[in-house]
């Protein structure tokens, strides 16, 4: 867990529930100019620029089922876990979420969020998997294209998915805030009933696909990943079969890549929950190329959602909000990138890139 993840998780423990609510507000809050380097002392901190800058906070979270069939509570429950996370915190600007059912499930989605239409865009496609990935960016986010991976349009129009590539079809788009721009995945691996090498595989078809998008002339270098991967990193792993590093080690485009092409998994603690909620299995993540790590990736902003906030909400409503907890992790948009450059848009031609691969359609 991060640094901001473990001083609040403790916070909050001897909190009342409204106060976990505003700890965890004014945890993303503190992100939008106030990202620090968790090694410098107080001091230090506060005399160096680089400590206040702007910053966007990617959220991902896997939503469970989330359809027409969403009951009065669990949607109440799921609307103030939503205001809480974004109301007044301009750096969570992007929610990358997994398990939207359907087209009304993407809209109710939508119309909790705080502002609505008014201040989000939405990214989702129907396909013919019982659950899908979608994306809800702030206006002020360039979303320049979009698409689902691993899926076409028959002839009728309806979007079929290749289940042998991914059981819930993966969704990319391209995107820019400020100089900060970047491919964003949303991803959920098949459980594959527990076993974890079918999870692997899924991984690996994904990875051949960033291996393809990366090598086109104009492909964007900053490539992130977000998502349920059903497998634990190196570090977070608690019962035997394959971590996510072993599964990119394994990958012949990345496997012995280092410098840019290389990628960086992050959070490593539990976020998949049991029916008692309590968090068990590391399998939410925020992957990166180097790229994006050592130019963009604020250093120790990738964290969970704490347990304790979210089991407030739960308690108050009377239902489970979702089987995992939210990730999320923040980028510099502007200024001297962790290269010591500055921070520039490096993805020109990257929609063209995106949009030609096949399949489509």
């Amino acid at each position: 867990m991060s640094r901001w993840g473990a001083l609040l998780a403790a916070v909050l423990a001897l909190a009342s529930p409204g106060r976990a609510a505003d700890g965890l507000q004014d945890s993303f809050g503190a992100l939008t100019e106030e990202v620090k380097e968790t090694s410098a002392p107080l001091a230090e901190r506060a005399a160096d620029p680089k400590a206040r800058r702007p910053v966007v906070r990617v959220i991902s979270w896997n939503v469970q089922a989330f359809g027409a069939n969403v009951s009065p509570e669990r949607e109440a429950a799921y609307r103030e876990v939503l205001g809480h996370m974004l109301s007044d915190s301009r750096s969570a600007r992007i929610l990358s979420f997994q398990e939207i059912a359907n087209a009304t499930g993407a809209a109710k989605i939508g119309a909790m969020l705080p502002g609505a239409g008014e201040r989000w865009n939405d990214s989702f496609t129907n396909t013919n998997g019982a659950m899908d990935n979608g994306f809800f960016a702030e206006r002020g986010v360039g979303m320049g294209c979009e698409r689902p991976l691993f899926a076409r349009q028959d002839e009728r129009g309806r979007w079929q998915r290749d289940r042998e590539k991914a059981m819930h079809t993966p969704r990319a788009a391209h995107m820019r805030v400020g100089n900060f721009d970047f491919t964003l995945l949303s991803i959920h691996l098949t459980f594959g009933g527990g076993d974890s090498r079918e999870s692997a595989r899924e991984l690996t078809n994904i990875l051949d696909w960033v291996a393809r998008y990366l090598a086109q002339p104009g492909a964007d270098p900053d490539v992130i990943i977000t998502g349920d991967l059903n497998i634990p990193t190196n570090k977070g792993r608690s019962k035997p079969g394959p971590s996510v590093e072993d599964v990119v080690a394994a990958h012949p485009a990345f496997g012995r890549q280092g410098g840019s092409r290389r990628f960086v998994a992050l959070v490593d603690a539990p976020t998949s929950r049991n029916r008692e909620g309590q968090p068990v299995n590391n399998y939410d993540h925020v992957l990166m190329t180097g790229d994006a790590y050592d130019e963009e990736y604020a250093k120790s902003s990738a964290g969970v959602v704490p347990h304790d906030f979210m089991r407030a909400i739960e308690e108050r409503h009377g239902t489970m909000v979702s089987d995992h907890l939210p990730v999320s992790a923040g980028f510099y948009t502007s200024g001297e990138g962790g290269d010591g450059k500055p921070i520039a848009a490096d993805g020109d031609s990257a929609c063209r890139v995106l949009l030609s691969m096949s399949p489509l359609k």
